[in-house]
């Protein structure tokens, strides 16, 4: 989502979902490669974004997207 968006706006892309609810290995669905187009665009992932990501595989450092 774009923070500079509204609230209400619609997504830029759906790379994945989170479901807390569910069993450990079903929590959280990635499109992989989605998610590492968007950061070679320069996507920015927030700090809670950046574990999940780094607990699915796809490595991300705090100052660049590898």
């Amino acid at each position: 989502m774009d923070s500079r968006a509204a609230n209400k706006s619609r997504t830029l892309a759906e790379v994945g979902q989170y479901h807390p609810v569910e069993d450990k290995e079903e929590q959280v669905v990635l499109n992989v490669e989605a998610v590492k187009d968007w950061l070679q665009k320069g996507a920015q992932p927030s700090a809670t974004v950046r574990a999940l990501l780094n607990k699915q595989g796809v490595q991300v450092s705090r100052t660049s997207q590898e």
